[in-house]
């Protein structure tokens, strides 16, 4: 199971669970039987059926499963369009890397980044992935470059950027 399906099914359990105790909070707030005095005057109505009861436990369950059905279409949806209408990283980009630093070449940009302004670098096993900020990354894909590429990528990376930035992932 991947992590983030795990998240989605701890917060579905967690918010269950809460669902259950609050309903039984309720169900035993009217049981009769109760050590509790009330200083209502007993009026002889019947008990309210159990769909009214549970009606503040239904309508919760209903928001919170609301709101979590709105974060995942969100975050499926946002990305998405943002990709739709950003032109700029739709187009096809060449890096060039020399000892300087790093070159991003496109149709409409041209861009250069020196060794020392690199924020991080991610090396996992299908992607390099170089952050030029805390929010700003640019993702070369291994399957697009020859075997002599990626080593050669991996050693310029490894001789002109600190030990600390560089961070070697399992995935």
């Amino acid at each position: 199971m991947k992590r983030n399906e795990r998240k989605w099914l701890d917060y579905i359990i967690s918010i269950c669970i809460t669902a259950i105790a609050i309903g039984i909070g309720i169900f035993k707030g009217m049981n009769e039987n109760t050590n509790v005095q009330h200083n209502v005057p007993h009026n002889n109505l019947p008990p309210a059926p159990w769909y009214i009861a549970f009606l503040p436990t239904i309508s919760l369950v209903v928001i919170v499963v609301g709101f979590l059905a709105f974060l995942k279409y969100t975050k499926n949806y946002l990305p998405k369009r943002h990709y739709d209408s950003n032109k700029l990283i739709q187009d096809e980009v060449q890096f060039t890397f020399d000892d300087i630093g790093i070159e991003y070449k496109s149709e409409r940009s041209l861009s250069r980044i020196k060794w020392s302004e690199v924020f991080k670098v991610y090396n996992s096993k299908s992607f390099f992935i170089i952050f030029i900020s805390d929010r700003t990354v640019w993702i070369i894909p291994k399957k697009n470059l020859n075997s002599c590429d990626v080593i050669g990528i991996d050693n310029i990376i490894k001789t002109k950027i600190e030990k600390k930035k560089i961070i070697t992932a399992s995935y």
